[in-house]
Order: structure tokens, then sequence, then C-alpha cells
């Protein structure tokens, strides 16, 4: 996990993780989803994720589900 701002500097962040699929590049604002990882307060979680521009579910337990949207670019 990476974290980039002008303003803040960079940091990057290595997580222990089962993964299945293909390789995938996909950016979310930082603080909302610290938020949403400390709503958690799980030890492990699952994040799902479809693609760059779909929304990713993160589920803390079968009835803990949060909804994070992916932050889009302009080039």
């Amino acid at each position: 996990v990476t974290w980039q701002s002008a303003e803040e500097g960079e940091a990057r962040v290595t997580l222990k993780a089962d993964y299945d699929g293909k390789g995938l590049s996909i950016r979310f604002n930082p603080r909302f989803l610290l938020e949403t990882l400390k709503a958690c307060a799980a030890q492990e979680l699952s994040i799902e994720l479809k693609d760059a521009t779909s929304p990713g579910q993160i589920r803390a337990s079968s009835d803990a589900q949060y909804v994070v949207l992916p932050v889009h670019l302009v080039s």
C-alpha cells in the first residue's frame, strides 16, 4: 500500500494478504480508506475488487460490509 501527497509526502506499507486473481492498480482516498479500516476493528477482513473503476467491498464479518469508491485521476 502506498500513499503519496504533495503536502504530506509519501508512505509505503506492506501487508500480508491471500490474493486470487490478476494484478490490479486502484486508487482510493487514503483518509476514507483508513476511516473504513478503523471502523472494521477486525484482525482479518476481506477486500473484494472487480476493476480499477468499480467500488470495492470491505467485509469484516458476515454482517459488516463497507463500500469504498475509487479515485479517478484526470491526466
